[in-house]
């Protein structure tokens, strides 16, 4: 498995397909051997084998936070909004702190909805599911280039203070601070 990702990182993804077949065979329960292959066939934009791929790891690992994501990733790459959120969402279920699956999440609504809509679904979400609501708050600074003013966008939304303080909390995030400019 290891010279495949060797092979994978230097673009030779015959090679790579090969060594991960070969380790498949040697352990076919191996959810690293599959996360590998499933990442594979993403950067070989095979998005359905890939999809196809996290759901076998998803059957051995329900809570692989990684195949979760790699698999939102997948969805949104062929325009599948929805099936992006669930996967993300997932991932957040049982790593509800994962930077990965936040700003994926945060990236798809910015992408698929205008600030009215993630404020109004924020506030509707905040009392029924936290992280979620959050991630609509992620979105709302994806979509507005400064912190400040996304933050006293959502003081106005009717959002409760402790999301606020998250935002604020959120500063040090490399990718919040490469769309603000910071």
């Amino acid at each position: 498995c290891n010279l495949g990702v060797i092979y994978q990182k230097q673009g030779k993804y015959n090679l790579a397909l090969s060594e991960y077949q070969k380790a498949e065979k040697l352990n076919p329960a191996s959810v690293t051997t599959k996360n590998n292959l499933g990442l594979l066939y993403f950067e070989q934009k095979n998005y359905k084998s890939a999809i196809e791929t996290y759901n076998n790891v998803l059957l051995i690992d329900p809570k692989n936070t990684n195949a979760w994501i790699q698999k939102g990733r997948c969805f949104k790459a062929v325009n599948l909004s929805d099936k992006a959120e669930e996967s993300y969402t997932n991932a957040l279920k049982y790593e509800p702190t994962n930077t990965d699956a936040q700003t994926y999440l945060a990236e798809l609504y910015a992408e698929t909805m205008s600030a009215n809509e993630v404020i109004e679904k924020g506030t509707e979400t905040k009392k029924k599911k936290r992280v979620k609501a959050i991630m609509y708050f992620f979105a709302i600074l994806v979509m507005i280039p400064s912190i400040i003013t996304a933050v006293n966008v959502i003081r106005e939304s009717a959002f409760n203070s402790s999301a606020v303080k998250y935002v604020n909390s959120i500063q040090t995030n490399d990718f919040f601070r490469e769309q603000i400019g910071r």
